[in-house]
């Protein structure tokens, strides 16, 4: 009948597929205004869209995680550069600077090997290994000529600081997965509800334009989003039977072997 709208297997969309969809759903269907049932159930399901987008944001923030990372990794990578290059002046030939590097990696050497430690530990031994040296040894290091290894080590140092400190992470770790899933089946249900009345509307007015058109454009899209998960499920039975054959034929050639 074509007036009616094609089931949907929103439960096994993945995150933004999901997303996408109901996204085109609300996109499709604010062009139309079919019933003061229908338009207070889609302001109901406006609401739980809106909250699904906001779930999924704090996931999409997971990017924060990948800026943590990224940021402890200069710094292990700057800290291990400026290590090294003091070392190298260990065995100068010009005893000014092997002296002014023996105190400088005297005080590297005191804080362990920080490559080693976790994030935190590594972040907050740098912090004082950096006043120390500045403190300490400041002229050491412009003779040796590693002022911007310092330089650069500490404008990371408080990069990472500044992300930690931020309080995304905080955000991010309050069950973010377990709010999406609430969020889905929230927004879902909404959506079936808008679909009922959608329905039950084609059944009562078969010739309306404006339901035929809504209801093509909705079947457009879900046939869409179905392909999707069709295309899916072919792959991963393909790749179950490749694997499965691929047993049979390693147990087989284990039988003729023995």
């Amino acid at each position: 009948m074509e007036n009616i709208v094609k089931n949907v297997r929103l439960t096994r969309l993945r995150n933004e597929e999901h997303f996408g969809f109901h996204a085109e759903f609300v996109k499709v269907t604010s062009d139309y205004s079919l019933s003061e049932a229908f338009v207070s159930l889609l302001a109901i399901y406006q609401g739980h869209y809106d909250e699904l987008d906001d779930a999924l944001e704090v996931v999409r923030q997971s990017a924060f995680t990948k800026q943590v990372k990224e940021a402890d990794a200069l710094q292990l990578y700057t800290y291990r550069r400026l290590r090294s290059a003091v070392r190298g002046f260990l065995r100068h030939s010009e005893t000014p600077k092997r002296r002014a590097a023996e105190r400088v990696i005297a005080i590297i050497r005191h804080y362990g090997n920080l490559a080693h430690m976790s994030r935190d530990k590594r972040t907050y031994g740098i912090t004082h290994m950096l006043g120390d040296l500045r403190d300490q040894v400041s002229a050491d290091l412009t003779l040796l000529g590693v002022t911007s290894w310092m330089t650069e080590l500490e404008t990371h140092n408080q990069a990472y600081k500044n992300l930690k400190d931020s309080r995304t992470e905080e955000r991010e770790i309050r069950h973010p997965a377990k709010k999406v899933d609430e969020a889905r089946e929230l927004a879902d249900a909404a959506y079936q509800a808008v679909v009922r009345e959608l329905n039950n509307l084609g059944l009562l007015t078969p010739a309306d334009e404006n339901m035929v058109s809504l209801v093509f454009r909705l079947n457009d899209k879900i046939d869409y989003y179905n392909h999707l998960v069709a295309q899916r499920v072919g792959i991963m039975a393909a790749q179950k039977n490749k694997l499965e054959e691929t047993t049979a034929d390693s147990s087989s050639s284990s039988g003729m072997a023995g």
